[in-house]
């Protein structure tokens, strides 16, 4: 069975993020992606690695 692969857009509402927070977890390094052609595309057990996590939450990183 294949893995189904989502856009930054559809991922962004699943987690409750922009895309620009999307497309920084993928430059960093903590969000794997697949490029077809010139779309970025993400993998699902990438998304609910994510969500487990909770990494793509807005103050997940910050210090206070």
């Amino acid at each position: 069975m294949e893995e189904r692969l989502r856009a930054i857009g559809e991922v962004s509402k699943v987690l409750g993020v922009s895309t620009f927070t999307i497309r920084r977890l993928i430059s960093s390094g903590l969000l794997r992606c697949v490029r077809v052609s010139r779309r970025v595309l993400i993998p699902q057990s990438e998304v609910d690695r994510v969500c487990a996590t909770g990494c793509a939450q807005p103050n997940a990183g910050k210090q206070e």
